[in-house]
């Protein structure tokens, strides 16, 4: 799928994506000159970590519990990046001419980052020691299932991904043992966006429409 492929989203946060797209690209004028960026799924170390994206999620299971958890069959296809390289696009992007990027549509990745699940499971596997795969009771497709095309920001604004796989999955694994994150911690509501979200309409700091009281 490159920038002019159809979309399909299959999730309310993706079609959240597309219609916030459209309605930005409607407001170019000769004064704003909108840019979106379709990041590939980011994976690797944050301040603000995340542990519910697919690489970081491996990972930090490895690590706390000796098992690669794996909640689909691992056959989905899945475009990854790293943070440290998103954050490298959104800088390009920045410093490039307007001529360039107003009104365009670029992902952001690397067509070398395009990964089946299970391919991921096996690299985590091979960096975190005594770790093995693992398969939940009843596991299925991932429907989330896409690979990207990336040449059009290669090409036209010479950006390309510096961050490898394997690294960013050691780097994750040396920082795990560095504070010493046990099960508990790993799977705190802290580092999962919908499991905070539901704590925050749980304890009425928000309400259901994610609006602060």
């Amino acid at each position: 799928m490159d920038e002019n492929s159809n979309v399909s989203p299959l999730t309310a946060y993706a079609k959240s994506k597309v219609l916030a797209e459209n309605d930005l690209l409607k407001l170019k004028d000769d004064e704003f000159f909108p840019v979106n960026l379709r990041s590939a799924t980011a994976y690797g170390l944050s301040p603000n970590l995340r542990l519910d994206l697919v690489v970081n999620n491996l990972t930090g299971s490895a690590v706390t519990t000796g098992l690669v958890k794996m909640l689909s069959d691992g056959s989905a296809s899945r475009p990854l990046v790293h943070v440290e390289d998103m954050s490298r696009a959104f800088i390009q992007v920045l410093k490039s001419s307007e001529e360039k990027i107003k009104g365009e549509v670029f992902n952001v990745g690397s067509n070398e980052n395009n990964f089946i699940v299970k391919e991921i499971a096996e690299i985590v596997e091979s960096i975190v020691p005594n770790s093995k795969i693992s398969f939940g009771d009843n596991v299925g497709k991932d429907s989330r299932s896409y690979k990207v095309n990336f040449d059009k920001i290669t090409e036209e604004l010479n950006f390309k991904p510096k961050r490898k796989l394997s690294e960013g999955v050691k780097e994750m694994y040396k920082k795990f043992l560095d504070i010493s994150i046990n099960e508990k911690e790993f799977l705190d509501k802290k580092f999962y966006r919908l499991k905070y979200l539901k704590w925050l309409i749980q304890e009425k700091k928000v309400n259901t429409n994610l609006e602060m009281k």
